[in-house]
């Protein structure tokens, strides 16, 4: 009877190792996850004036997606074809950041970053009901130091001194 109770145990207490050394080794296999937190500053400029600032801040692991969405609807006219009445259509303007595929590259963070910023420009409205909507579309690879604010993006207006900037400081977390 003892024999059979020492070799009960001993399966007993082997299979528990096993299974602790197989969790070990499950975990070590697993990538390392680092987590990030990303701020934005979209800058409007008109020439070296600053027209306006507006930032934007989110926090992502190195295996996920972050995305950011700010913005409203914009009412235009868009005609009539019955007398004395007005149709009216809705835009979307505003902010739309996307990143993913985080990777450390020595002492930068490498990523791939789609952004969209789309604002009304009042200045250049020739009729009010009729807004000219201001576009701007990036999609690259960036790689940024951590902690330095970074220009990732710029582009100007081919009708004005206009320009819109984006950029980004990236912070690692533990």
């Amino acid at each position: 009877m003892l024999k059979w109770t020492v070799a009960v145990l001993f399966v007993i207490y082997a299979g528990v190792g096993c299974a602790a050394q197989t969790a070990t080794v499950e975990n070590a296999m697993k990538p390392q996850q680092t987590y990030y937190q990303l701020s934005f500053v979209v800058r409007e400029l008109d020439g070296d004036r600053v027209v306006t600032t507006r930032a934007y801040t989110t926090s992502t692991g190195s295996h996920g997606l972050a995305q950011i969405r700010a913005g409203e609807k914009v009412p235009f006219e868009s005609g009539s074809n019955i007398p004395n009445t007005t149709q009216w259509q809705q835009i979307d303007v505003g902010v739309g950041i996307d990143c993913h595929d985080l990777e450390m590259a020595g002492d930068h963070l490498s990523l791939r970053v789609t952004a969209n910023v789309d604002s009304v420009a009042t200045t250049e409205q020739k009729n009010a009901h009729q807004p000219v909507i201001r576009s701007n579309r990036w999609d690259a690879w960036v790689l940024v130091p951590l902690n330095k604010p970074t220009v990732i993006f710029s582009s100007d207006d081919p009708f004005s001194t206009h320009r819109v900037e984006l950029q980004l400081k990236a912070v690692a977390r533990p």
